[in-house]
């Protein structure tokens, strides 16, 4: 619920989740990970990073099982994670 904590060597980025019904606590961490190995896997910025992971894992968190979102819903999730540059 408190989100992501993101260090590179250059910056330090906290990405918050939007409050949603959580169905499910399965696999959430998983889907964030894949969320991240997403936006790597397409050189996106690490405010980008941070973002995808964090709606991926609330996307998975929102759905009931081991379910995880959709394309779809994942990007829906993202224009709404809140990220803050810390450092």
């Amino acid at each position: 619920a408190e989100g992501l904590l993101l260090a590179t060597r250059t910056e330090t980025i906290h990405a918050r989740p939007p409050q949603v019904a959580v169905r499910t606590l399965v696999g959430v961490g998983d889907a964030l990970l894949g969320g991240v190995l997403y936006a790597l896997a397409r050189a996106m910025p690490p405010v980008d990073v941070a973002r995808w992971g964090v709606a991926a894992g609330t996307a998975a968190a929102m759905l009931e099982g081991v379910d995880v979102g959709t394309p779809a819903q994942v990007q829906a999730m993202a224009a709404q994670v809140t990220v803050t540059k810390i450092a």
